[in-house]
This record gives C-alpha cells, structure tokens and sequence, in this order.
C-alpha cells in the first residue's frame, strides 16, 4: 500500500513539475523576441518595387530578431543608405550609427551620428530618423541641421520627402546665412 501510495505522489509530483507557469511562458516569449534568428556579415540589400530599384542598404554587420511578434532587422555596426530615382540615379546618402527595420522593410528607425545628403548637396544632420516607406517620408523630433549652399538652419524637429528635397523644420532655433565658398 504505501509503495502505490508513494508512486501515486512521485506521479502527481512529475506532472506538475513539467508545465510551465504563465509567469515561466512570459519570461520564455520574451526571451525569444530579443534572441538574434539570423546573423549575417558584409550585408547589402536592394529595394525594388515593379522592377524599379529605390534604395540600397550596405551594412557590416545584420542581425534578424522578432519584436512584438514580427521580424526586425537591427543593423548595430553602422549603415549606408542610397535612394535612388526611376532612372537609377542615386538622389539621396544617409548614413547612421545604428538602425533598425521593421514591417518587411516598411518602417525604419536610424539613429547615431544620422547624416542624410541630397543631390544638391544639402545636409541634414540628426540624432535619430524615422522613415516610412507607405507615405515615403522621413521626420525626427530630434534637434537638426541642415546645411544649404546658402544656409545652415538649426531646428527641434523636421520632416521631409525620402530623397531630402522638400522639408520642413519645426520650431527654428537658429539660422547662419553662407557667403559663396563658405559652403
């Protein structure tokens, strides 16, 4: 009788002792959010839509995560992006510390030492830069700089085209007008 008794308890014993709390499942899913899937070196991805090449992304170093169930790609050593025109022609260059991307590439978050040049020459300089592929815009309401041909503009936020040609900057803090060959 008391060996049935003891497996009895031995058996209820393991039974429990094999699920998991809820507690346990949610440390688990967050531990599988942060954890890289894929890792990759020397990275390079093109953007198209309708056979038409619009950005390239060159980067050292890629990792592949999930966040809040969907996957995101976290450039962590740097990044180099061109946008390009429908005829190929590169239109704008940013460059950033970090970045990250979410949404099949829909959605970006770039931020360190941010510095996007337009064709023209312009320069935006930035902590941090959000970018939307649906509306194709970017914006940060982070302080900026932007220096023209003719102009440095100092100001709390911006938002502008993908290929930094129409902007607009918020709350100006300060403009320095350029002589020729001060640029």
């Amino acid at each position: 009788m008391e060996k049935r008794f003891l497996i009895l308890v031995l058996g209820v014993l393991l039974s429990f002792g094999c699920t998991r709390t809820e507690k346990e499942n949610a440390h688990l899913k967050h531990l599988e959010e942060g954890t890289p899937v894929k890792e990759a070196f020397q990275v390079k991805f093109l953007f198209s839509e309708n056979a038409v090449m619009q950005a390239q992304l060159d980067a050292p170093h890629a990792i592949e995560s999930k966040e809040d169930g969907q996957d995101v790609r976290i450039f962590d050593r740097g990044m180099h992006l061109i946008f390009y025109t429908p005829e190929g022609e590169p239109k704008s260059d940013l460059t950033s510390e970090h970045g990250k991307f979410k949404n099949q590439f829909n959605d970006a978050e770039v931020w360190g030492n941010v510095v996007m040049i337009n064709e023209k020459g312009d320069k935006l300089e930035t902590e941090r830069l959000f970018w939307n592929k649906k509306s194709n815009r970017i914006h940060t309401k982070d302080f900026v700089k932007i220096r023209t041909e003719s102009e440095i503009i100092y100001g709390d936020s911006m938002d502008a085209n993908t290929d930094f040609t129409e902007y607009r900057i918020y709350n100006i803090v300060g403009s320095v007008s350029l002589k020729d060959g001060e640029f």
